[in-house]
């Protein structure tokens, strides 16, 4: 019986150590997302995304929602977004690979890339959306010249 209890205790303890352990390595991917400029490049991609919409209606009113809009979903989307992150990034990178780029990422080289990233996401959206449009183009090329043979 005692070494039941005994057997319980250490399975309880190792239990709550690894959920103490993976807390702490969620902690550090998380540090290591904003120290990238993840925070700010997923608020871009959200910026993004209300300019597209308000093409759709560019109203006074509607400029005034997507403003409010805008930032509520930055305020609780971050939040959710790192739960979907968070295991991506467990699956692909050890703790030590997370441990060595905080480090890095808290380096001057480091910080200096960082503040860039937000600007390069931008600008890569905005060629990945002309690159698609046109691909987008060649296949309906392609779809009605097969349509006409």
């Amino acid at each position: 019986m005692k070494k039941s209890i005994v057997l319980f205790l250490a399975i309880l303890f190792y239990s709550g150590l690894q959920a103490q352990d993976s807390q702490t390595f969620e902690n550090k991917i998380k540090e290591y997302i904003n120290l990238s400029g993840g925070q700010e490049s997923f608020e871009v991609a959200i910026d993004q995304m209300m300019d597209m919409y308000k093409e759709l209606d560019d109203s006074e009113e509607m400029s005034t929602f997507f403003e409010s809009f805008s930032r509520e979903i930055k305020e609780e989307s971050i939040d959710k977004l790192m739960v979907l992150l968070i295991p991506i990034y467990k699956k692909h990178i050890t703790e030590a690979e997370i441990d060595a780029g905080i480090t890095y990422l808290k380096s001057p080289l480091g910080k200096s890339l960082a503040s860039k990233n937000p600007a390069i996401m931008a600008e890569s959206m905005q060629a990945g959306a002309i690159w698609g449009q046109e691909i987008g183009e060649r296949i309906i090329e392609k779809m009605e010249t097969m349509k006409k043979n």
